[in-house]
């Protein structure tokens, strides 16, 4: 549940098969390959806020697990509302933290195998620089 009382759930839908063509990884299974996504849902039973992963992410920019199933492309399986009303999200099948504004529905941060990453050998500090 949602600080504003409404529900976000997760979502899976059939990706279209030109962009599930698309993407790089993973070995074929029977049927088609989800696309995920979120939805807001309110007391009325109402949508009022959805989100789709393959209308804010290229399959050129995240890769599939190449170990896994095609069945979903990133496997969106947590989300957490942070205190700023942004969502923070992990898709599993990508190895991908990322933070979605609720605003714009932009991803405005991620982490994936693609960032490098420092962490101090300080005993006083444990710090991460991302680049």
């Amino acid at each position: 549940m949602l600080t504003n009382g409404n529900i976000l759930a997760m979502r899976w839908e059939p990706m279209d098969e030109s962009l599930a063509a698309r993407v790089k990884g993973g070995f074929p299974v029977d049927g088609p390959m989800l696309d995920e996504g979120m939805i807001e849902i309110n007391y009325r039973k109402q949508i009022v806020w959805d989100w789709k992963a393959s209308d804010r992410i290229s399959p050129e920019e995240i890769y599939h697990c190449p170990v896994c199933p095609r069945d979903s492309w990133l496997h969106l399986n947590s989300v957490y509302e942070m205190k700023n009303g942004h969502l923070l999200i992990s898709f599993a099948k990508a190895n991908t933290v990322a933070v979605v504004s609720k605003t714009d529905k932009n991803i405005i941060w991620q982490w994936d195998s693609k960032a490098k990453f420092r962490i101090s050998t300080h005993r006083s500090s444990c710090r991460m620089a991302i680049s």
